[in-house]
């Protein structure tokens, strides 16, 4: 009976931290190595102490350790279980062929699941990568954009500021020089602003409640009151 529930609860021990450590419940690589190590202790308890046959529970652990433990060390990691598992299964009294078999599969299924967690390891890293190299393509793209700007606006704003600066010194003396020098401005700032739509025309798509915004804007400074409502 003793036996039994020893048994029993090394088996519910054990699954919870398989799960732990080969599933996704551990983040970091001292919750999987926690996790594998006290798999090693069930399991080599319940081999000395219950039987042999649990010495089967070794496998289970090569997997979880070859599944998740770094692409550096999961195999010296896979050859340390399988050492331990023929050292307590010899230790135990069991006999050549069994400890082989044991052994054997461990080994094998160990450095399946070695190659396996290997392959996911490189297939997080590309997709790690991959989504850096579209965060430097936004930025690149942002830098790109800003100074094509800068390209477009501005000598057209150097030349405003200076127009502008040189029709406030003609008022109120040289009035007609002063309202060209305005219509000049005005005629740069439509410029202006025809580039920069036909630059960002490509980068950003506006959208009706924006254009509504501009437009009403625009009205307002032309003294003109703006109302939309339902048609119906």
């Amino acid at each position: 009976a003793g036996e039994m529930l020893l048994a029993a609860a090394g088996l519910a021990v054990f699954v919870y931290l398989y799960l732990a450590g080969a599933g996704r419940w551990a983040e970091s690589l001292g919750e999987v190595l926690g996790s594998v190590v006290a798999m090693l202790a069930v399991t080599t308890l319940l081999t000395l102490v219950v039987d042999e046959s649990w010495g089967t529970l070794y496998v289970y652990t090569a997997a979880a350790a070859g599944l998740r433990f770094p692409a550096r060390f999961n195999w010296m990691a896979l050859l340390a279980i399988v050492a331990l598992a023929a050292a307590t299964l010899a230790l135990g009294g069991s006999d050549g062929g069994t400890i082989l078999a044991i052994a054997g599969i461990t080994f094998g299924i160990g450095g399946m699941f070695v190659m396996i967690g290997s392959v996911m390891q490189v297939n997080a890293a590309l997709r790690e990568a991959r989504s850096e190299l579209a965060e430097l393509a936004v930025a690149e793209e942002r830098l790109r954009f800003a100074r094509d700007l800068h390209d477009l606006l501005g000598q057209d704003l150097s030349l405003i500021a200076l127009k502008a600066e040189l029709a406030g010194k003609l008022l109120p003396d040289r009035v007609e020089r002063a309202a060209t020098e305005v219509d000049e401005i005005k005629s740069l700032t439509r410029s202006a602003l025809t580039r920069v739509r036909e630059a960002v025309s490509g980068y950003r798509q506006p959208t009706l409640a924006q254009e509504l915004a501009g437009a009403r804007m625009a009205l307002e400074a032309a003294g003109i009151e703006l109302k939309v409502g339902d048609p119906s």
